[in-house]
């Protein structure tokens, strides 16, 4: 069984999908970084990794192309 990556940017070299929201992208739908990883969690199938970079900018890999379609075209 192959492991899962330990970083945004190792996963996203892997063939992960990456999803990133900015600030801008927060403040249409006010949530914290917290929340979003809980709603990944109750609503994707695959796996995810997520970090809070330099504290505005949340990165979001996905395994599953159709987790990260969800993710995107629920908080974006």
């Amino acid at each position: 069984m192959k492991e899962s990556p330990r970083s945004v940017t190792r996963a996203q070299r892997s063939g992960w999908h990456l999803i990133e929201l900015g600030t801008d992208d927060r403040n249409k739908h006010p949530v914290s970084h917290y929340s979003l990883c809980m709603w990944a969690d109750k609503n994707t199938m695959g796996k995810y990794i997520s970090n809070y970079y330099q504290g505005y900018l949340s990165r979001f890999a996905f395994e599953r192309a159709e987790d990260a379609m969800f993710f995107k075209l629920k908080w974006s």
